[in-house]
């Protein structure tokens, strides 16, 4: 306690504080692990009542009464008296939920906008997705602290580990399966990493070839705001995308959704917006002209970005998109025609395993890693938004600051 013109002095409290608000996600913040608030959501009045103040004062004596004489429906468990968990409600869980850190928050969303759109209650996906979707919306992040997230906030485990020996006693059943060679087998094994179930913990099966779930409701040209907006984040060139992708609307379970399409080999579509990265069936692009080089890219927007890094959307190559590197078996009978290949894969663990087995399945052709242009990049587009945003700095006007009065600045 401080009083004015007096020393300040310690006294000791103890109080309850009862907070109203209307805003329901963010009155206090209250962080994950507090146990001490309690909160719900009280029901508006649905009509006026003019005498509502005479009524509550009529009410007090009966209430008084009431707390004096109520029998007491829980024991002390702890020094709050109340067990953690009886104090947990859909609206306290709500606010603690908002004062997340922004990172898993995105994750959330994201996660809970995918099962929604596939109307399913679990997916699986890698870490790398993840990441990268954090990445797509403008925050930081490393890749080790989705994992922790993952893990540590989320409680999951990884069902598949990219370690090589943790696969060495399933990589035969799986070569067999998909009768890949071991490349192949352990890129699949990676690929699937961890099962989200909201709340439950799931251990997800090798998927087998069952019916395709997307159907294919309508391809035209590619025009739509939204999916323009996601192409200009990526700083991919609109009008070049325009020539090579469509815009794909499609169903999943009875609803529809659109996504931008790059077509493949099986006439199948490579989907991609904001929230949705799939196929409808995979398989690689593959796209000749007759030149005797030819450039291989790990995915759609990879090869745009490499269109728009050069302003032209006629490369002076043939041009190969393996749509997912465990597709690159495909991909090598094209590729045994080349003298050279210009390997445009990215800068991680798969993109370089990938590299080395190319390099052991086409010994005939000259091969150029061409990684080492954006080395310090995960792969093409993160060099190219970076470069984007460079450039979009050097053309802000800088003010110079004046001298004042002639003083030299410190």
């Amino acid at each position: 306690m401080e009083a004015k013109n007096k020393d300040r002095r310690e006294i000791e409290f103890f109080a309850k504080f009862v907070l109203c608000s209307n805003n329901e996600k963010n009155p206090i913040t209250i962080p994950k692990e507090e146990i001490r608030f309690w909160v719900r959501k009280i029901k508006p009045i649905t009509k006026d009542n003019t005498s509502l103040r005479d009524q509550m004062e009529k009410e007090i004596p009966h209430f008084l009464y009431f707390l004096h004489h109520r029998e007491l429906s829980t024991q002390k468990v702890s020094r709050m008296w109340f067990n953690p968990a009886d104090l947990e409600t859909p609206a306290l869980y709500k606010i603690k939920k908002y004062n997340t850190n922004k990172i898993e928050i995105e994750l959330a969303t994201y996660c809970s906008e995918v099962m929604e759109c596939l109307n399913q209650d679990q997916f699986i996906c890698c870490v790398k997705d993840l990441w990268e979707v954090i990445r797509e919306s403008g925050l930081k992040a490393d890749i080790n602290h989705v994992r922790n997230i993952l893990r540590d906030s989320w409680g999951l485990q990884s069902n598949r580990n990219s370690d090589y020996t943790f696969y060495r006693s399933i990589i035969d059943l799986v070569m067999v399966m998909y009768n890949c060679q071991e490349g192949e087998a352990i890129r699949k094994l990676e690929t699937y990493s961890f099962s989200f179930h909201w709340n439950t913990f799931v251990t997800p099966e090798i998927p087998n070839n069952k019916k395709q779930s997307i159907a294919i409701l309508q391809v035209k040209p590619l025009t739509h705001p939204a999916l323009m907006d996601y192409l200009n984040e990526r700083c991919i060139n609109t009008e070049i995308a325009k020539k090579f992708c469509s815009e794909v609307h499609y169903s999943v379970k009875g609803k529809s959704y659109y996504a931008i399409g790059f077509k493949n080999n099986s006439a199948g579509y490579e989907l991609r917006n904001k929230y949705f990265k799939g196929c409808n069936s995979k398989d690689i692009s593959y796209l000749k002209s007759g030149n005797s080089s030819c450039l291989v890219f790990e995915g759609f927007i990879d090869y745009l970005s490499y269109l728009s890094l050069k302003n032209n959307p006629d490369p002076v190559s043939d041009i190969m998109v393996l749509n997912s590197v465990s597709n690159l078996h495909k991909a090598v009978p094209y590729l045994k025609s080349y003298q050279t290949i210009h390997a445009v894969l990215d800068n991680d663990l798969s993109g370089k395993k990938a590299l080395e087995e190319l390099r052991n399945l086409v010994t005939q052709s000259d091969i150029v890693d061409q990684s080492f242009f954006y080395r310090n990049h995960k792969d093409l587009n993160e060099f190219l938004c970076e470069k984007s945003t460079r450039k979009q700095q050097k053309l802000i006007p800088v003010k110079k600051k004046k001298e004042g009065l002639g003083y030299e600045q410190p």
